[in-house]
């Protein structure tokens, strides 16, 4: 249906609902008819037959994993329609639909000089975050020439920084990352993302399968994880010397001019109450 038409509706009735979408040549619809084995606390409409509008690309990038699942549960609220995705018994996910008629553009540029971006399987990504135990702190990223390796640290063992839990995710493209060093670059990037409670770790991969643009920031030392629609997951560093002014054009040396040549992101929200560290010296593989 993506390939029909810009916008679907979705009508939902007591023991059903109905897909439509209009044809680009004509004011014809073509209709998916669906019917649950069951509504589980069903919170939808009152009216039986109202009308709700969903953009079509976050609706069916949402429904891209229902293929391998084996069960998807939905819920319908007032501002956003929530798919319960348990693809098997090890793996569950949740991705969040919101019920509006625009969406931001799925081709925004990078907006950073040095970035690295490696694209992969949005599923993989996504169960890297869901499979940590509920006693992670934090979750150390490792990218470098031809995966991403996640690792959790168990909150309980800090003094030992024991990992509990990893997974490695082959990735089909990476482009090489590079670290400020003084004179020097490195080709390989580890991030951590610490967090204070499970759930934020669950709203991490939530917003990882649901949002166009996330982004995680650290104001203090100026890195930034920008997790691009789906299928990409993009590091982003802008540290002191590596951004450049419009008007600059060699990288500042000094630790002064660096300062004043640092370009600030402050326009940019911090996701829920995770924070990152970056660090800084170069790791080889």
């Amino acid at each position: 249906m993506s390939k029909v038409g810009e916008s679907i509706r979705v009508i939902w009735k007591n023991d059903h609902f109905e897909m439509k979408t209009m044809t680009m040549k004509s004011s014809a619809y073509l209709e998916y008819l669906f019917r649950p084995t069951g509504f589980k606390e069903f919170v939808g409409p009152e009216d039986k037959d109202k009308l709700v509008y969903v953009n079509a690309k976050r609706l069916l990038s949402a429904c891209s994993m229902v293929e391998t699942a084996e069960s998807v549960e939905i819920q319908l609220h007032p501002t956003n329609i929530i798919f319960d995705i348990k693809v098997n018994s090890n793996v569950q996910m949740a991705r969040m639909v919101q019920l509006d008629e625009e969406e931001e553009p799925l081709d925004r540029e990078p907006t950073f000089e040095q970035h690295a971006l490696v694209k992969g399987n949005n599923e993989v990504f996504c169960a890297a975050f869901t499979s940590f135990p509920k006693d992670t702190e934090f979750i150390k990223i490792l990218v470098n020439n031809n995966q991403v390796e996640f690792h959790s640290h168990n909150k309980t063992k800090k003094n030992e920084k024991k990992i509990n839990a990893h997974v490695i995710v082959p990735v089909e493209r990476f482009d090489v990352i590079k670290i400020p060093r003084p004179n020097d670059f490195g080709s390989v990037a580890q991030v951590s993302l610490h967090f204070s409670d499970y759930k934020h770790i669950m709203n991490l991969a939530k917003g990882l399968s649901t949002s166009p643009n996330l982004r995680i920031k650290t104001p203090s030392e100026e890195a930034y994880i920008d997790f691009t629609y789906f299928t990409f997951i993009a590091v982003r560093f802008t540290m002191a010397g590596l951004i450049e002014d419009e008007e600059t054009s060699q990288t500042a040396t000094s630790k002064s001019s660096e300062a004043s040549k640092l370009r600030k992101y402050t326009d940019d929200d911090v996701v829920s109450s995770v924070s990152v560290s970056v660090v800084k010296s170069a790791v080889h593989s």
